[in-house]
């Protein structure tokens, strides 16, 4: 197992001593306390196109650059999907069992449960209530709460941001707009409705594949993927006339990190109800 490498502890450095009565100056460290363990495993991102589909596509000169992109855009959702719903890293994955990836890998959700459980707001019995009459009144005091599970020292730092489910969204009738994420952010490629309204005093965001009654708050350089370096293996275009169709084999090994453990929390999405005409659903 290694440790994470991001910079960063949101501990106070600025300080005084008096060296004129023999004090030395100690630096303090910039970088997390304690780093997240990590481990990088193989993820197969590996896809088909049947010879119909391909033959359809015969008169389109750019066919090939479509195809590219389009199985680039697929497997960035992928990375994204798994990275808020995986739980576990099985040696065979079951995508009919577990069709948001969850047993592909450990996403960033069960890294706060590994890691830092406190950092999960989880229901007092079975079920965490957000509507009226519930555990929380309103999304916006659901929002606070998460929030308040992240270190006292990151809470007013303003770099920090909610992610909120579409359910949650639609629910709070919210309104929204699109708005493409700086590609220089961890989600690059992937487009992320950022919502008018803030929520505990902080912008907040719709990713894709976020779970539906999902909230997190974070700061987007604190979610990072770290890629085992040359552990990248592509064979494309392969024909397997057996079964009619082009085969693409990709791979790489990789794992979803969180930098610094203390600064980000997030909700038990699975225990989430809404009500919903006075029905808890």
């Amino acid at each position: 197992m290694e440790k994470s490498i991001g910079l960063g502890s949101g501990k106070l450095i600025a300080a005084r001593t008096d060296t004129a009565k023999g004090g030395t100056r100690i630096p303090r460290k910039v970088n997390p306390s304690t780093g997240m363990p990590y481990e990088c495993n193989q993820v197969n991102f590996d896809s088909a196109i049947s010879y119909e589909t391909m033959d359809a596509w015969a008169h389109h000169e750019e066919f090939n650059d479509c195809l590219e992109r389009e199985m680039q855009k697929h497997a960035n959702l992928d990375l994204i999907r798994v990275g808020f719903f995986g739980k576990e890293t099985a040696d065979d994955s079951d995508e009919e069992l577990n069709p948001n990836g969850e047993d592909v890998s450990e996403g960033w959700i069960q890294a706060l449960r590994d890691h830092r459980e406190a950092s999960i707001l989880s229901p007092e019995s079975e079920e965490i209530r957000i509507g009226e009459d519930g555990h929380y009144a309103t999304v916006n005091e659901a929002v606070s709460a998460v929030k308040a599970k992240i270190a006292p020292r990151h809470r007013d730092v303003n770099d920090l941001i909610v992610l909120l489910g579409s359910d949650l969204v639609a629910h709070d009738a919210a309104s929204f707009y699109q708005k493409r994420v700086d590609p220089k952010q961890p989600v690059h490629q992937i487009e992320m409705r950022q919502i008018k309204e803030s929520y505990g005093a902080m912008p907040a965001f719709m990713p894709s594949c976020f779970p539906a009654r999902g909230i997190m708050v974070t700061s987007f350089d604190n979610l990072s993927i770290y890629f085992l370096a040359r552990a990248f293996r592509r064979s494309f275009g392969r024909r397997n006339d057996r079964l009619n169709r082009l085969e693409n084999f990709e791979s790489v090994s990789l794992s979803y990190v969180i930098e610094q453990l203390d600064k980000a929390a997030a909700i038990d999405f699975d225990a989430v109800k809404l009500n919903k005409s006075g029905i808890w659903k």
